[in-house]
């Protein structure tokens, strides 16, 4: 946890929350920037699923926890925080800081586990929310670093908003930086599928 922040970005990152709450995480602005995948990554992946369907067993998922997801320093500055002219610099910039670990997931299957802040509903439906570390909380402390969230999007109408409980949620995960305005709205982003309880 950063504990350095300035009191201008933690009024940026509330902000930030209080419009995802009230408008939905926006679709505009600029498309997210993913680092290249590598063809060696996609080599193990496949040798990996060639033999997991000569075995016969399906493969083990991948639950990644906040201690994986935010166990390193971003550092991000005003600069790599709200940038307009130079995002594909800034971009670059945060994701050099994640670690080839986690950015060789981007486009898999995971599952990850966290507290649910939902932030967008039609009608009765949860569409969009947030997966955070811990469960908010009103006024002390400090806001989190952008790799100590994962901004997620609803994909299957099974998905209903948990409050009090931390959540394991299954899809299609994203790495890299994502921008809305030029605001870092993102590092994680997952297409949510699936909700269950932690173990």
């Amino acid at each position: 946890m950063i504990k350095n922040l300035s009191a201008r970005r933690y009024c940026v990152f509330l902000g930030f929350i209080a419009a995802l709450s009230a408008t939905g995480m926006a679709r505009a602005g600029d498309a997210p920037s993913s680092p290249p995948k590598a063809a060696a990554a996609g080599a193990v992946a496949s040798s990996a699923h060639s033999a997991a369907a000569l075995s016969h067993q399906p493969a083990k998922p991948v639950v990644l926890g906040f201690d994986q997801l935010a166990g390193y320093p971003l550092k991000i500055t005003d600069e790599l925080q709200m940038n307009t002219n130079r995002t594909a610099w800034a971009d670059a910039q945060v994701n050099a800081m994640i670690p080839e670990s986690i950015r060789k997931l981007d486009g898999q299957r995971v599952f990850v586990e966290g507290f649910m802040v939902p932030v967008a509903f039609d009608k009765e439906r949860l569409t969009e929310f947030i997966l955070v570390r811990d469960m908010p909380g009103c006024c002390f402390g400090f806001p989190p670093n952008p790799h100590e969230w994962v901004k997620a999007v609803v994909k299957a109408p099974n998905i209903k908003a948990e409050f009090d409980n931390p959540v394991r949620v299954g899809g299609i995960f994203h790495v890299g930086a994502e921008r809305q305005a030029g605001y870092l709205s993102a590092v994680y982003r997952l297409d949510a599928e699936e909700l269950g309880a932690t173990r």
